[in-house]
């Protein structure tokens, strides 16, 4: 089990989201359920006999909450059913080749961290979205695994079937769904992400931890002084600050580590005030991914997508967090610790959006690199 350093305030406290954001989620919630209502006829028209008919699984925001899918894609494969997949292109490789499973490569521009662009067009962007899951959500019973009342609507403009969520928006306890909107389940804020899309596996199915070997493909050795960095996040209050990085730098090389960045294809802009004498590795996808990191001996990382491939090959991980829903966005290997302090705040944790970046940013910075080096264990040589 991973362990919180400290633990975790209990229990855990409410998150309040903007009166304008929770005003919004009302309104487009009401318009899900008048969708709901008026398609019902042509949709159950078009759907296929329950036992045969295909599932659809919409998830089009981040790399971990793809990745924590993989199980219950796999669960329900296992029946014998046919399995979609709609996500950002790019998390493709997260999931083994099967002969009934489909990846549908989405990127709505509501997924985007980029505000400018996230709302450019509202109406267009979920009609768009819609056309181009409709080829398989026809007749299907369709997942939303965030309970996010825009996946709804998409999934009823593409005639799903059925489609199944959360009573709430799982990042903030007034982002509520109106009844009767979907097929709703309870969600606790104590539930870790993988605990969350177990709602929805089949009955008494064998249900696995995700894995990522269908990418390795020879074993790696690690190299045993390498310790990977990863400080990089498109959400700006989930960043370390640079100083912090810095610091970290350098007590890693005065006690024998071989400190290097890790870095996606889009990162080069985060990273102009960090050290540069350190190696800088760039992984252009997925499988380049679990490469780099099955090189390291340990991980130390923001709270972010690779941070979650880390995770699931079970490397030693120190994460630097502040702002996130935990457990909800925690790794789960026993090898990880999350450092934080959201016990010394009056306020809760907050969803990464720009009106909570302030706050986010002054959490983020109270994690110390003393602190991080407390956790490294021994060094051999």
């Amino acid at each position: 089990m991973t362990r919180f350093h400290p633990p975790l305030p209990n229990p855990p406290r409410r998150i309040y989201p903007p009166f304008p954001r929770r005003l919004a989620f009302f309104i487009i919630g009401c318009s899900a359920l008048l969708l709901r209502i008026l398609t019902a006829p042509l949709r159950l028209l078009r759907a296929a006999p329950r036992p045969t008919r295909p599932l659809l699984i919409y998830e089009p925001f981040g790399l971990g909450d793809t990745l924590r899918l993989q199980p219950l894609v796999n669960a329900w494969l296992a029946t014998g059913r046919s399995v979609a997949v709609a996500a950002r292109p790019d998390w493709k490789p997260l999931f083994a080749p099967h002969p009934k499973f489909r990846f549908i490569p989405i990127a709505p521009a509501y997924a985007n961290p980029d505000p400018d662009k996230k709302y450019a067009r509202p109406i267009q962007d979920l009609l768009q979205t819609a056309a181009a899951l409709r080829p398989f959500a026809k007749g299907a019973d369709c997942i939303d695994p965030r309970g996010d009342v825009r996946a709804l609507s998409v999934l009823y403009l593409a005639s799903a079937a059925r489609v199944f969520s959360l009573q709430r928006y799982f990042s903030a306890n007034d982002c509520r769904i109106p009844p009767f909107a979907a097929h709703l389940a309870p969600v606790s804020p104590d539930k870790t992400r993988a605990e969350i899309s177990r709602i929805w596996a089949p009955p008494n199915a064998a249900y696995a931890t995700p894995s990522l070997s269908h990418l390795l493909h020879s074993p790696i050795t690690p190299d045993p002084h390498r310790i990977g960095l990863i400080p990089c996040t498109p959400w700006r209050g989930k960043r370390w600050p640079d100083e912090h990085w810095i610091n970290l730098v350098s007590l890693l090389q005065i006690r024998g580590w071989t400190p290097v960045w890790l870095c996606g294809p889009g990162d080069a802009p985060l990273l102009p005030h960090l050290p540069r004498p350190i190696p800088t590795l760039t992984a252009h996808s997925i499988p380049e991914w679990v490469e780099t990191l099955a090189k390291c001996a340990l991980v130390i990382s923001v709270n972010t997508g690779p941070m979650h491939i880390a995770d699931v090959l079970q490397k030693p991980l120190i994460v630097l967090d502040g702002p996130s829903r935990l457990p909800l966005w925690a790794p789960e290997n026993p090898n990880a610790i999350v450092l934080h302090h959201q016990d010394c705040v009056p306020w809760a944790p907050v969803a990464p959006v720009d009106d909570g970046t302030r706050c986010q940013t002054e959490l983020m910075a109270k994690v110390t690199p003393a602190e991080v080096v407390e956790q490294l264990p021994p060094l051999h040589p």
